[in-house]
């Protein structure tokens, strides 16, 4: 029994003075040097994407932002129709969403391929109540995103009831009636608040598959109204990026395991104050190794800087 204990002992001092060396890796110097949400590179264009069409200005916007980008092929496809799972891809980008925490979750829908690009993101929205899925078993994968379902997801994270009341609406499209039952107050909602209007024909066209085009109008628009940053992450770095970077701090990779096999993970615990008096904000991450096959041990500790991304042991 002490020669257990002794021997657990010696490997957590040894993995903590491994982890302890990259105390002076300049971990800020590695990040990239744009955030989600913030001003990109300079807009280089797309071909597709011409200066005299009518979603330019939009365009240009969003990528600018950060919001959404093009294809490898370079070009953006303006009218290319955007798929449910790839909205939650592009919500979640926006919001700096902590991507990690759902890294092996599908959201409980059957449709939703373990592992797949979006599996994360469509977890995470149907975790925040964003986007549920058309049943608790159908996500609807492969399908486009209809421009009354963009303003339900859209509402649901503003939480906004400030909307046309549905005379109003019936005064102002002729279409209105065809606008889903379900969707009707977000529609009322978006159209009151400029996120969308009509059709060039005086239309909602409530059924119709969302372009990225029209996507991009919709995401400047909110954005210049204020609107987007209840999306969005309140602080300059996300959960996510500061998760990246607390494992860089560690040179951890999942999967990582201690010198007898015991798995090793970083987890997340909570946003905390300075106690410095400063007020300063900081990500509180945890090296944790399992024991017993039951109960995961904290091995250090780092703080993340909400605002700039650098590590400290204590604040």
């Amino acid at each position: 029994m002490k020669r257990t204990i002794l021997r657990m002992i010696v490997v957590t001092v040894c993995i903590a003075l491994i982890f302890s060396m990259a105390v002076f890796v300049p971990v800020n110097a590695e990040r990239k040097p744009e955030s989600i949400g913030t001003v990109c590179a300079a807009y280089k264009g797309y071909p597709d994407v011409p200066k005299a069409a009518w979603f330019y200005t939009a365009v240009k916007y969003v990528s600018e932002k950060g919001y959404m980008s093009g294809y490898k092929t370079g070009k953006f496809g303006p009218g290319d129709k955007l798929q449910r799972q790839d909205f939650a891809v592009l919500l979640a980008n926006i919001a700096g969403a902590p991507l990690y925490q759902y890294a092996d979750s599908n959201g409980y829908f059957p449709d939703v391929q373990k592992r797949s690009y979006y599996a994360p993101s469509v977890a995470w929205a149907s975790d925040k109540g964003y986007i549920l899925g058309y049943s608790p078993h159908d996500y609807g994968v492969g399908h486009s995103i209809t421009r009354q379902d963009l303003c339900v997801i859209l509402n649901r994270c503003v939480g906004s009831s400030d909307a046309y009341s549905a005379s109003e609406m019936s005064k102002k499209y002729r279409d209105w009636g065809k606008v889903s039952p379900y969707a009707q107050d977000s529609v009322a909602w978006a159209v009151k608040n400029g996120v969308i209007s009509g059709m060039a024909d005086g239309r909602l066209a409530p059924t119709e598959a969302a372009s990225r085009a029209m996507i991009a109008q919709i995401l400047m628009n909110m954005d210049k109204a204020g609107k987007l940053n209840l999306i969005a992450c309140p602080y300059p770095i996300s959960e996510n990026e500061a998760y990246e970077i607390a494992c860089r701090f560690w040179n951890y990779t999942p999967g990582m395991t201690s010198s007898d096999g015991k798995p090793i993970k970083v987890f997340y615990s909570s946003v905390v104050t300075s106690t410095g008096g400063s007020g300063a904000r900081y990500y509180k991450f945890l090296l944790r190794w399992l024991v017993n096959n039951s109960y995961y041990s904290t091995i250090d500790m780092v703080y993340v800087s909400t605002t700039t991304g650098d590590c400290a042991r204590s604040v």
